[in-house]
């Protein structure tokens, strides 16, 4: 059996409400279809539950303050983490900072290998001209009105 202090009907309340204010924040930032980014997450818990007795508890979250807010940063992942302390409950909230890009659907995803070889073929076809062909007959036909034709064979002749 384990000696856990027992969590305070006022916590109860507050973590209720924060949870249900928590949810929504998440689902206006995250699942709506104008965001459809998921870069927030939270946490709700009871720090009074978590002292083994009284004691314990008195020493650790009975003599901080009513409410205590704190912000860390995570380079590493570019997270920025908040920790809320209200009365016995305790609250965690991350929110990521760089800017996500929608995500492409899954039966547009191409392979990278496949991606790289129609973007070689789209730069190679625009720097590219098209060959142009020459009418053989319409070339002689053209030089001979033009005398050209005329004077080559008169040189060649001589």
């Amino acid at each position: 059996m384990s000696n856990k202090l027992k969590t305070k009907t006022t916590t109860k309340v507050c973590m209720g409400i924060t949870s249900v204010f928590c949810s929504c924040w998440k689902f206006f930032r995250t699942k709506t279809p104008i965001r459809n980014v998921d870069d927030f997450d939270y946490y709700i818990w009871d720090l009074r539950s978590q002292c083994e007795n009284e004691l314990h508890y008195k020493d650790t979250v009975k003599n901080l303050p009513f409410f205590i807010k704190e912000k860390d940063k995570d380079e590493d992942t570019n997270t920025i983490n908040y920790n809320i302390k209200i009365g016995d409950m305790g609250l965690n909230y991350s929110l990521e900072s760089f800017k996500k890009k929608p995500e492409i659907p899954v039966h547009l995803r191409q392979p990278i290998s496949c991606l790289i070889k129609h973007e070689l073929l789209r730069k190679t076809v625009s720097s590219h001209s098209a060959a142009k062909t020459v009418d053989l007959k319409l070339y002689k036909e053209q030089k001979q009105r033009d005398g050209h034709y005329a004077r080559l064979h008169k040189r060649n002749l001589s």
